[in-house]
């Protein structure tokens, strides 16, 4: 009855097309498992959905430029896992790693090849000490940046106490008491805690024990202090926190390699 209603020519034609689609499909499915158990073992959890991601995005209509995309982003998870495990990015100011990441943003990365790998890494070992030096010298501007308005601060340097504005929020609904810390500060925060971290050659400060993280613990004890290996700490309704500097060492290691990356602080420090 099928025959007759549609002839035999058309149907062989309409199996053939099956068999091919199914066919690709199929092959597509498979090499696609495999790419995405050899990105998992390259890059572990790293990227681990990054091809399902892809894939639920995926316009048929327009392959190419699908598969343009996905291939962009699969290099630019190499590349950032590759950052990732020099631990240079720990390193930097906020600034360079606003830079590093508009270039992620707006596609720039480079071609992922061994020579392009090779010498960007190279590169960024060599510049470690610059990295560094630069991402002291931001925090310390904008320390005394946030810091200007008081008198215990120094417009040219930080002493054993600093007082920063505009840091801390606090709300109460009857009973209830909440601190919050600013985000934008709590970024000046992490940042001081990371470079006085490397200053003494601890390392990157890894949650929790970090100074903002012992910071919103004790706030949601209700408490208005607290002490890390490098600081104390208090903060008032009006918004401020003061801190105190505990490695005096420290302090002056931080004014001097500030001193040497800026012009403005010439021989003040």
């Amino acid at each position: 009855m099928t025959t007759a209603l549609i002839p035999r020519q058309t149907l062989a034609a309409l199996v053939e097309n099956h068999d091919k689609v199914t066919g690709l499909v199929a092959q597509a499915f498979k090499l696609l498992g495999e790419a995405q158990k050899l990105n998992t073992a390259t890059l572990g959890g790293f990227s681990s959905y990054l091809l399902s991601e892809r894939l639920r995005r995926f316009d048929l209509n327009d392959a190419e430029k699908s598969s343009t995309k996905t291939l962009e982003h699969i290099k630019e998870q190499h590349w950032h896992y590759a950052i990732k495990l020099t631990g240079i990015r720990n390193l930097m100011s906020s600034d360079d790693k606003a830079r590093m990441d508009r270039m992620f943003e707006n596609h720039k990365t480079p071609s992922f090849d061994l020579g392009n790998l090779a010498s960007t890494l190279q590169g960024l070992a060599e510049n470690q000490s610059e990295i560094f030096s630069a991402a002291i010298s931001e925090t310390h501007k904008a320390l005394r940046l946030y810091a200007a308005n008081y008198k215990t601060n120094s417009t040219f340097k930080v002493g054993d106490k600093v007082i920063i504005n505009h840091c801390v929020e606090f709300s109460q609904y009857g009973d209830s008491v909440r601190w919050y810390l600013d985000d934008h500060r709590k970024h000046l925060l992490f940042d001081l805690d990371k470079v006085f971290h490397f200053l003494e050659g601890q390392g990157f400060p890894e949650y929790p024990g970090n100074f903002t993280t012992a910071i919103e613990a004790a706030m949601k004890e209700k408490a208005t202090n607290c002490e890390t290996s490098y600081f104390k700490a208090k903060w008032f309704k009006k918004g401020t926190i003061h801190i105190e500097f505990k490695s005096p060492a420290l302090v002056k290691g931080f004014n001097r390699i500030a001193a040497e990356g800026s012009n403005e602080l010439g021989n003040e420090v």
